[in-house]
């Protein structure tokens, strides 16, 4: 259900930011297409950073209120952990795919998460049995592998926004939030995020 619940709130960034890059570019201003994409990036670090600190120390009380097993707590708490701490990836990766999709490109999308799934099965059992000299994870494992593919398929993203003018890699820009737009994006992505 946590889980459920952090894709759900994904969907804020996935389609206020779809909606109005698609608006702008509409319109021909491709500027304002470009600022949006760039604080749909500091969107999605902010949110994934709100998501780490709430879920990083509350996941065994999250357990217990479920009232689960030992065995279930003592696998489920570091797979938590574990995806709480990547949240940045999935929120970038999101974020990554509005923007391409706002722009009217859809291919670059599905060949980013063709590749994440595709990376995500290959190191399931890697990491999840131990193999290739890798520790035995456990359901950890599949945390981990979850996590590293989205992450590895948000930077190729990035680097093709970068290379396609999207994407300007200024750290103080990426710290700075445009407060009127966030607050839009999340108008619009809200309902979405809700009903998902």
């Amino acid at each position: 259900f946590v889980i459920w619940a952090m894709y759900s709130w994904m969907h804020i960034i996935s389609t206020g930011v779809t909606s109005i890059i698609a608006r702008r570019m509409g319109e021909g201003n491709l500027p304002d297409a470009q600022y949006v994409a760039n604080q749909s990036l500091t969107l999605a670090i902010y949110l994934s950073l709100a998501v780490a600190l709430i879920m990083l120390p509350t996941a065994p009380g999250i357990f217990a209120i479920m009232n689960t097993s030992g065995k279930v707590s003592q696998e489920g708490i570091p797979y938590l952990q574990i995806f709480a701490a990547g949240a940045i990836s999935v929120f970038l990766f999101a974020a990554v795919d509005a923007i391409f999709r706002g722009s009217g490109n859809t291919k670059i999308p599905m060949w980013l998460i063709i590749f994440a799934l595709s990376l995500n099965a290959l190191l399931d059992p890697i990491f999840i049995f131990g193999l290739a000299g890798i520790p035995k994870l456990s359901v950890a494992g599949a945390a981990l592998s979850t996590v590293l593919s989205r992450c590895i398929a948000a930077a190729i993203g990035l680097w093709i926004l970068y290379r396609q003018g999207w994407f300007v890699p200024k750290l103080s820009a990426l710290w700075t939030i445009d407060r009127p737009l966030a607050l839009r994006i999340i108008e619009i992505g809200f309902p979405q995020a809700f009903s998902g």
